[in-house]
């Protein structure tokens, strides 16, 4: 009932006569197919094994269609990663919170993954699932660099407005103006300053994120030796 709810929610986002609901492909049926777009939607609302998820995932992209993985957030981001969501978040996949009674948003989030065990998300960015962007090739392998080992980001092909990618992609592009204004002799170096770009979005993020908790964790100290009884003195 759930699975159904999110497919007609995002069926009627993006116009009930421009997708397919449950279309019929040689070994599997897909969720949601926007012919327009050559996207795949699948609404993963309960735990799948990694084979399956693999095997949909790479016959659909065999066929040159694009996929996109809706995760129900009942099962999905939790503190420790199944091996089936950590490879789906390192391709294309978002989450929601969609309920049965229509509310609810789909969303993307900032991350840090160490093994299996999800150290750090952000707050979440809504999509715009009626907005998907096929990404170019420099965006999808750009995990290759060595910071992109903490800060997943994922190498699907495509993207939506609003997701974690663009985000980065702004602010990289923000941060190459300012550069390239201040001192052209960086515009030398544009292939190297990606790397340092996503190194400083990491730091300056994972800061605010140290700050916040840091403040929060002060607040309830406080609280607590406001309310324990003080000890007599000896």
């Amino acid at each position: 009932m759930l699975h159904k709810a999110i497919q007609h929610k995002i069926a009627s986002l993006i116009g009930y006569e421009k997708v397919a609901m449950e279309h019929p492909f040689p070994h599997h049926f897909a969720d949601l197919y926007w012919p327009e777009k050559k996207l795949i939607i699948e609404i993963q609302c309960t735990p799948i094994a990694l084979e399956e998820a693999i095997k949909r995932t790479l016959d659909y992209e065999k066929m040159g269609l694009n996929i996109v993985w809706i995760l129900h957030q009942k099962s999905f981001n939790k503190k420790y990663l199944s091996p089936t969501e950590l490879f789906l978040r390192s391709r294309s996949a978002l989450f929601t919170d969609i309920f049965v009674n229509d509310t609810g948003i789909i969303y993307d989030q900032d991350e840090v993954i160490a093994g299996h065990r999800r150290l750090f998300r952000s707050s979440p960015y809504p999509i715009d699932i009626t907005q998907p962007e096929i990404l170019p090739w420099w965006v999808r392998h750009k995990r290759r660099l060595m910071i992109d080992a903490l800060w997943n980001v994922g190498k699907g092909s495509v993207g939506f407005k609003g997701d974690r990618r663009e985000k980065d992609l702004k602010a990289s592009l923000k941060w190459f103006t300012i550069k390239n204004r201040l001192n052209p002799f960086y515009r030398k170096f544009e292939g190297h300053e990606w790397a340092g770009t996503r190194i400083i979005c990491f730091l300056l993020r994972l800061f605010s994120h140290l700050v916040s908790k840091n403040a929060k964790n002060i607040g309830v100290g406080r609280r607590n030796r406001r309310g324990s009884p003080r000890r007599s003195p000896i």
